[in-house]
């Protein structure tokens, strides 16, 4: 799944459990990771090639990274702006995209599945991911939406009750 909607489940879960609470924020951030990864979705290798080597990324694969976090970096500034982000907030978002960071970013993660636990984890998000052919796919454009569409209202649901 891509960074947006697993950003949004991580600051949802955050502002859910408040502030002092960071390791408990990241814990079930992280945890959320694996279960969104369990929902149909699409990712960059669905529609376009990949390189088969896993410490090179494509083109197009960086292309999508970077629309990816510009799109969180800008709903992250928004809701700065509207004075809704807290600095806690960070546990969430961190925690519930670190899996992706550690296991997806060309390079760094061939050589940290060389030690324990990197490869457990590596294991335990490739048995996470739902394996979706291309037939489906509208599936997987809508499940993120749904989620990342859920998370936001929870977020406002949330602020609305403590303001």
């Amino acid at each position: 799944m891509y960074i947006v909607p697993h950003a949004a489940v991580g600051a949802s879960i955050a502002k859910y459990f408040g502030q002092g609470k960071g390791w408990l924020i990241f814990g079930w951030a992280w945890i959320s990771h694996y279960v969104l990864d369990a929902l149909p979705h699409t990712e960059v290798s669905t529609f376009l090639p990949t390189h088969p080597e896993l410490n090179v990324a494509t083109r197009e694969e960086l292309i999508v990274f970077s629309v990816d976090i510009i799109l969180a970096a800008v709903i992250i500034v928004i809701l700065k702006r509207l004075g809704w982000w807290k600095r806690w907030y960070w546990w969430g978002v961190l925690g519930a995209m670190l899996p992706d960071i550690l296991d997806n970013i060309p390079g760094v993660n061939v050589w940290l599945r060389q030690f324990h636990p990197f490869d457990w984890l590596h294991q335990l998000h490739q048995w996470a991911h739902v394996d979706m052919s291309r037939d489906i796919w509208i599936w997987g454009v809508l499940m993120p939406l749904v989620v990342t569409g859920l998370a936001a209202w929870c977020f406002y649901a949330t602020h609305r009750r403590k303001a």
